[in-house]
């Protein structure tokens, strides 16, 4: 879809076909952006006289845009009107996202979420102003209740839309590779850029793949299991093509596991992939044992997952070393400010440290870092300055997950 990275089908096929989508009986106008009362964004003294009367009202109309002028939103143009109509007409419990399937539409109304979140609005992608912008809309939704379930609203359907796009692109590729004869691709990373070409995200799932992958410190013959592959399991090849490591993805709907085997499939006929370096199995993410029958170097579990199953994980992985059968690194996909109100699910730091784990840093997309000279601002806001210790990489603006890395034990 418009975010990069794969997202787990454990969560998008277990929401009931049911969705509470009412609106609200009443005809609300939506109150003021920022209340009168202190907020850590007035606080900061860059955001005052006209900046701050200026990140206000690109929030305010950020806010209409995403929820409507008011609760009823009467004309349904907002994100969250469309979206919410769309969702209503899918049965993920059935298979069937249709309505949320690549096309004028949807496209259209997630490129003006992701704009919106990125911070198009504001004229620059990162920076101060939209970075307050960012702040003032998140205040805004996690102060009222009914747009709190909006956002969830706009987040179910977003995911649902991203294993749509997937199903599609997967279907698509698939044909496309069954039609060549055998021997025509080389091996490596070109040859499998070649496969995606024509995915519109590829750069996308690149760039976070990279950064990834620079943090980790993967051991020769290295193997990594993948929690949430989709039914186009591109952040699977991308790791063994920049790794050389064994693969292993796991997802819970057998439906999408169906279809990365296909795809593999035809990449190793092609001879564009050895055979079994990348592995499908379908699997519920949470049931993953970690013992000595399950062995790998890292498991990385994708934004979707829900936190109950990563904090699960965390705590095997720490009762897999107290039984000295060594530990994996665990790479959890999240996402920050509007970002994880809107799209994908933030991760709650401490429940995976209480489960025993030890936060090593993050990696952070360029609309959450700030620079060394502003670091008090940084802690005001909750950000990253550049000169963190806890700040392994920033990401590039096209990215839209965080990703946070964790050990049983601090890393030397």
């Amino acid at each position: 879809m418009r975010f990069a990275g794969n997202i787990s089908r454990d969560q998008i096929y277990l929401h009931s076909s049911s969705h509470c989508l009412a609106l609200h009986p009443k005809s609300h106008t939506l109150p003021p952006v920022l209340p009168s009362s202190a907020s850590p964004v007035t606080e900061l003294p860059w955001l005052s006289g006209e900046r701050y009367f200026r990140a206000e009202a690109i929030a305010k109309q950020c806010v209409v845009d995403i929820f409507g002028a008011s609760f009823e939103d009467s004309d349904g143009s907002s994100i969250y009107s469309i979206l919410a109509e769309l969702l209503q007409k899918c049965h993920p419990t059935d298979d069937d996202i249709s309505a949320l399937s690549p096309g004028p539409v949807v496209d259209e109304t997630l490129n003006r979420l992701v704009d919106i979140i990125r911070g198009k609005p504001t004229g620059t992608v990162g920076g101060r102003l939209a970075m307050a912008v960012d702040r003032l809309i998140v205040q805004r939704i996690r102060s009222s209740e009914e747009l709190q379930r909006q956002a969830s609203i706009i987040r179910e359907a977003a995911g649902i839309a991203e294993a749509a796009m997937e199903y599609h692109y997967a279907s698509r590729l698939t044909r496309r590779l069954e039609r060549i004869r055998a021997g025509y691709y080389a091996r490596g990373l070109d040859a499998i850029l070649g496969v995606f070409d024509g995915f519109p995200y590829i750069d996308s799932y690149l760039e976070l793949v990279k950064a990834e992958v620079s943090i980790l410190s993967l051991p020769e013959s290295s193997t990594i299991t993948m929690g949430g592959c989709g039914p186009l399991p591109i952040t699977g090849i991308l790791y063994h093509a920049l790794t050389g490591a064994q693969i292993e993805l796991i997802d819970h709907h057998p439906k999408a596991a169906a279809f990365a085997k296909d795809f593999i499939c035809e990449m190793e006929r092609l001879g564009i992939l050895s055979r079994n370096v990348v592995r499908v199995r379908c699997e519920d993410v949470g049931a993953l044992l970690v013992d000595h029958e399950h062995v790998c170097d890292v498991i990385m579990v994708a934004s979707l997952v829900d936190r109950a199953t990563k904090y699960q994980l965390a705590q095997k992985i720490s009762c897999s070393a107290q039984q000295s059968m060594g530990s994996p690194a665990l790479l959890l996909r999240s996402a920050k400010g509007l970002c994880a109100e809107l799209a994908y699910v933030s991760i709650d730091r401490a429940e995976i440290e209480q489960a025993g784990m030890v936060f090593q840093g993050e990696l952070v997309p360029c609309n959450h870092v700030i620079s060394d000279a502003d670091e008090s601002e940084a802690q005001k806001w909750g950000l990253m300055s550049l000169c963190s210790p806890s700040l392994l990489d920033v990401l590039p603006a096209m990215v839209l997950n965080s990703s946070e890395l964790y050990s049983r034990n601090h890393l030397g």
